[in-house]
């Protein structure tokens, strides 16, 4: 490719530069990312990262920059802090809102810090093209939020109450029902469920 010139970003750019890169990896001495940065800067980019980021925005105009961030800087100490302990601004930027990080064989590890786990961010999953991050990520994240909001069976001292524990580490957890007794509660269960 001529100097200073780019290929054009396409689905078929992307798959033969991943081809390429895997031939490369089995027949030299570069490890499967290093094949990957290489044919991205035969294709005239400056690393793997900008190509896959170049193809996905060519071929889906219609989506938002950040619907799903490839590689998104993240605060430091990301994955080393207790959700309780994050700023609110982190949480408002990062709550709920799933991104994906490149591996080094050129697959998307797919995660978001929803409260899954204490201390960082849950991992959804692994995904071979942003697309499929895409569709993993929303599963996954609408899965959890469901089962985050079904009420929980809270006993103390006033008896059995019914909630919804809280959405984010800054919120309260609300009282849905207080229940008079425990087959109170089991009917009201039954009566969410079906509702």
């Amino acid at each position: 490719m001529p100097s200073g010139s780019r290929a054009t970003p396409t689905a078929t750019l992307l798959a033969k530069s991943k081809k390429t890169a895997k031939t490369l990896a089995k027949t030299t001495d570069l490890t499967h990312a290093q094949a990957l940065e290489r044919v991205a800067e035969d294709a005239g980019y400056s690393c793997w990262h900008e190509l896959l980021h170049a193809c996905d925005s060519a071929n889906h105009p219609h989506r938002g920059k950040d619907d799903l961030p490839v590689d998104p800087e993240l605060p430091p100490d990301f994955d080393n802090t207790p959700n309780e302990e994050r700023s609110t601004e982190e949480l408002d930027t990062w709550w709920d809102r799933p991104f994906a990080q490149t591996r080094a064989d050129g697959t998307l590890d797919v995660r978001a810090l929803d409260g899954g786990c204490w201390d960082r961010a849950t991992f959804y999953g692994t995904a071979a093209t942003v697309d499929e991050a895409r569709l993993l990520a929303k599963a996954k994240l609408a899965a959890w939020q469901k089962s985050r909001s079904a009420p929980t069976v809270c006993l103390d001292r006033s008896g059995i109450k019914l909630m919804r524990m809280p959405q984010r580490p800054d919120d309260n957890g609300e009282v849905l029902y207080v229940a008079k007794d425990q087959q109170d509660a089991t009917r009201w269960l039954e009566a969410y469920r079906i509702a």
